[in-house]
């Protein structure tokens, strides 16, 4: 009797151990697909929270000193903490003198990436309406009124340009804008592409860069003669030369010079329907001179050629009301941004 009970405790056992090893596999597969990021972030932040308790009420509470030693070891823990805050924001920028801009992000004015628009430019509070977030492989600012980003940036590199994973189209909500993004439900029957901002072709270099390209917030309304048109020749173009230069920065989005109410939209969001987008790059030549291209298509089949549609980084800047690049210094921000030179973008396409 003694025999068969050990047998079927041992059976047990094993069954359970088989259990477990099957939900690690299957937990496995789909992290490798990129499909555990939800969750995997729920528990680091209940791990944090945890930790954070734990490390709060492991310190016995004590009368308030107020003499120098107390006010050494206070500065000290603050100082500590600021640190600790600086390690967490994955854009720091080199410049460690460069003032913090503060919202739903925090950014650095010396970042080449971040354009100055309203919400970047603002320290210390939000601004209505607009709302700056980072993700792995871009950042945006998201216009509430219009439920369309204002601009999205990222820089391309050449070691960027490698695939390790395959489009996967999941489209969805923006869960991170706190008033609601548009919907994928938004773009049914309308007409319209969701035209991706920050391409996924260029976010193909992870998993986690590609599923959050496909975040709603990274979408805009295109015309399907355009977005599958002469908008995909740019961007292709753009990865063209991140490999012949090695990196481009790349700051785009919907040109939005008129009040929300001025443009057709869809969807029960009423996401606005922008008339003009525009795209702007900065890069260095092989001789390491400073280049700029910039360009503003319009919303529908474009004719020609892309060049058709070079504009002055100065245009862009005036018609939305953005500035970008403002990192550079001065003399040569000012000399590139007025210019139209596209002789470095057009020789390494021949």
């Amino acid at each position: 009797m003694a025999k068969k009970r050990k047998s079927k405790n041992k059976s047990f056992l094993q069954k359970l151990i088989y259990i477990f090893l099957a939900i690690i596999l299957v937990y496995s597969v789909l992290h490798y697909l990129g499909l555990t990021q939800e969750f995997d972030t729920k528990i680091q932040n209940a791990l944090n929270k945890a930790s954070s308790y734990t490390e709060q009420n492991a310190q016995p509470q004590q009368q308030p000193k107020t003499d120098a030693s107390e006010t050494s070891v206070t500065k000290e823990a603050s100082s500590k903490q600021t640190a600790q805050d600086s390690e967490q924001n994955k854009h720091e920028s080199a410049k460690t003198d460069a003032p913090l801009l503060e919202g739903n992000d925090s950014y650095r004015a010396s970042s080449v990436e971040i354009p100055l628009c309203p919400a970047t430019m603002t320290k210390g509070s939000d601004v209505p309406g607009h709302e700056v977030h980072t993700y792995a492989g871009f950042e945006l600012c998201y216009r509430e009124d219009y439920e369309d980003s204002e601009w999205v940036a990222y820089t391309i590199t050449r070691e960027k340009l490698v695939s390790v994973i395959k489009r996967t189209d999941d489209f969805r909500a923006d869960t991170s804008i706190t008033t609601g993004s548009a919907t994928p439900a938004d773009y049914k029957a309308s007409g319209y592409d969701r035209g991706h901002l920050a391409p996924a072709a260029d976010m193909q270099w992870s998993s986690e860069t590609m599923h959050e390209s496909f975040l709603m917030s990274n979408m805009t309304p295109q015309a399907p003669q355009l977005n599958r048109g002469m908008w995909k020749e740019l961007e292709e173009n753009v990865r063209k030369w991140a490999q012949n230069f090695g990196e481009v920065t790349v700051v785009t989005g919907p040109v939005l010079e008129k009040p929300s109410a001025e443009y057709s939209s869809i969807g029960s969001n009423k996401v606005a329907v922008p008339e003009f987008f525009y795209k702007a790059l900065l890069s260095k030549s092989n001789n390491g001179d400073t280049i700029m291209a910039a360009f503003i298509m319009p919303n529908k089949k474009c004719e020609g050629e892309i060049w058709d549609y070079a504009v002055s980084v100065d245009e862009i800047e005036e018609r939305t009301g953005i500035d970008f690049f403002s990192a550079l210094d001065d003399s040569i921000e000012n000399e590139t941004e007025k210019n139209i030179n596209l002789s470095e973008w057009k020789n390494c396409l021949n």
